[in-house]
């Protein structure tokens, strides 16, 4: 089942069906997927927590399910290992690929263009919705975040950012981390994610906290920090809100951590 909170409150709004959510129609529905049932995605209102549609056969069942930034495309996993992408506005099934066991899935930042790789995908693969077909995947990608043209990955290296050119596999820049580190309790733990503009990413760490952190031109500062409520520390879900003000980290107990980020000073004007 899934969730709506008031994060103000602390209150639960609706209990909706299916295990995996996202927001879409600018925060207004919420698409969820469904294990059971004849389809494999349904789509609520936010304010009346009421079913609007359904779509997607459900045979075999979805287990997994990535949205795009803008909202308009997604792409699921289903039971028989198969990448099946959609258009969620149109509610339509767009292609299928095998996938075998999933290695990494990641959009492209404008939300056009899906890149995923598995054990039957021999390599990186390319979906470009626009077009509605694959498209050439650059062969050294690297399992990181896309920036903006399709034509940069970024990696986080815990002291630094790092930035290559997805064609030749090669590093053109770093984003250096403003302030100390120590690799003992400030290391990071799992995934990065990336705010949709690409300017700020949640980390979770050895010491049991969430940070956000802002990048600032050649440097990228934490702005943000939560402790979790697990005793590992560990999460099972990171995102950030579409204006990239408000990040969630979800424990392995369940536990919601949102944090609310105040906008910083540029690195310049700091006193």
């Amino acid at each position: 089942m899934t969730r709506v909170w008031n994060t103000r409150s602390g209150k639960v709004l609706h209990t909706l069906r299916g295990g995996q959510a996202a927001f879409i129609a600018e925060g207004k529905q919420v698409l969820t997927l469904c294990g059971r049932g004849t389809s494999q995605f349904r789509v609520y209102d936010v304010v009346t927590g009421q079913q609007v549609r359904e779509f997607g056969r459900n045979d075999p069942v979805g287990t997994d399910f990535w949205l795009g930034p803008t909202g308009k495309y997604a792409m699921s996993i289903t039971a028989d290992s198969a990448a099946r992408m959609w258009d969620v506005t149109a509610g339509e099934e767009l292609e299928r690929w095998p996938v075998g066991n999933l290695g990494w899935v990641m959009f492209s930042p404008e939300g056009d263009r899906v890149y995923l790789s598995g054990s039957a995908t021999k390599g990186w693969r390319a979906y470009d919705f626009a077009a509605g077909k694959e498209t050439i995947a650059p062969a050294k990608l690297g399992c990181h975040t896309m920036l903006a043209g399709n034509r940069e990955r970024i990696a986080y290296e815990d002291d630094h950012l790092a930035v290559f050119d997805v064609t030749t596999g090669k590093e053109v820049r770093r984003i250096r981390r403003e302030g100390k580190w120590d690799a003992k309790t400030d290391a990071a733990t799992g995934w990065v994610c990336f705010s949709t503009d690409r300017t700020r990413f949640l980390t979770v760490h050895a010491d049991k906290t969430a940070w956000v952190s802002q990048i600032d031109g050649g440097v990228f500062r934490e702005i943000g920090r939560a402790g979790l409520h697990h005793p590992s520390g560990d999460s099972t879900f990171r995102c950030f809100s579409a204006d990239g003000k408000t990040a969630a980290v979800v424990s392995r107990d369940g536990h919601v951590v949102v944090l609310r980020v105040v906008e910083p000073l540029p690195a310049k004007d700091k006193r």
